[in-house]
């Protein structure tokens, strides 16, 4: 399934989602420019005995982040942890 999303925060993105059912895996794939940042995001979603567990790959680019590879980088790396912590807590939500 593709599915355009409409006028995000900081730009326009695709977002692609795919679900194979009998493996119960899921992958979203997105990506866009935002603020001088072309951002590419992969997150895979597997079922494990009692979960979920999560992979993600990113990737940010371009002259922002040349300018100061590491500012960005601990940018990227603690926007990733808020993430998986909101969907952590999101999902525990949910169960409960």
């Amino acid at each position: 399934m593709r599915q355009r999303v409409g006028e995000p925060e900081h730009g326009d993105a695709t977002a692609v989602t795919i679900v194979v059912r009998r493996r119960v895996v899921a992958a979203s794939l997105w990506g866009g420019p935002a603020r001088g940042i072309v951002g590419l995001h992969a997150w895979t979603f597997v079922a494990v005995p009692g979960g979920v567990r999560v992979y993600t790959e990113e990737s940010w680019s371009g002259p922002a982040v040349e300018a100061d590879v590491t500012a960005l980088q601990a940018a990227l790396d603690a926007s990733l942890v808020a993430w998986l912590r909101h969907l952590k807590s999101t999902a525990e939500q949910q169960a409960a």
